[in-house]
């Protein structure tokens, strides 16, 4: 949580209150939390059905090995990608 300094304030007109004032308020705070949260959960999602799609189709063509591998990476890079 960020303060912001008021120092010049006080002085100027002598209030003799806290010096630093919170920058951030609990509620939009929580709500931040929440719609990050919710990302997260549909980051997830998506890429779990990317991995079960891409899986299903590893077998249909009987091409598992060795391109599991390739939709591992796949699916890792999507979830950094997501998070940034």
């Amino acid at each position: 949580m960020g303060f912001i300094d008021v120092t010049t304030f006080v002085s100027r007109t002598h209030y003799k209150g806290p010096s630093r004032v919170p920058l951030v308020v609990a509620v939009s705070s929580e709500k931040r939390a929440n719609r990050e949260e919710e990302r997260k959960k549909t980051v997830h999602a998506i890429s779990g059905g990317v991995f079960l799609v891409g899986l299903a189709t590893l077998f249909y063509f009987d091409l598992f090995w060795p391109w599991i591998l390739a939709l591992v990476g796949v699916v890792v890079i999507l979830e950094a990608l997501a998070k940034s």
